[in-house]
């Protein structure tokens, strides 16, 4: 399945909900994506995990460099609605230690007030 998501602006957070699966082979759009709206000043984001079922380590490299590039300009990034079997892979690589993840989308908006 080709990279697909849904963006859409609440208050001044720009909140993408990712669908299907996060992979190597998407690694690039996801990538180029996330610099272009970084680049334009999204520096408030919210990813929706809700509709993911899967990452493998490179999307966990991507979360990462987009947490990077955010606290670069001066943003945050937090996640929401991890899938369980995605929030392991998270724990696993102790990347939840360091990422703000949220149980809902409504609680992740409300901690950037």
């Amino acid at each position: 399945m080709p990279f697909q998501y849904d963006l859409v602006e609440k208050e001044d957070v720009s909140v993408i909900t990712l669908i299907g699966e996060l992979r190597i082979f998407d690694l690039a759009d996801y990538t180029a994506f996330f610099e272009e709206l970084v680049d334009g000043g999204k520096i408030k984001i919210i990813i929706n995990f809700e509709k993911i079922s899967y990452v493998d380590s490179t999307a966990i490299g991507l979360l990462v460099n987009i947490k990077r590039g955010i606290e670069d300009k001066g943003g945050r990034l937090a996640l929401c609605s991890v899938q369980k079997e995605v929030m392991n892979v998270l724990q696993i690589t102790g990347v939840n230690q360091f990422l703000d993840i949220y149980e809902s989308l409504d609680i992740a908006v409300e901690s950037y007030k």
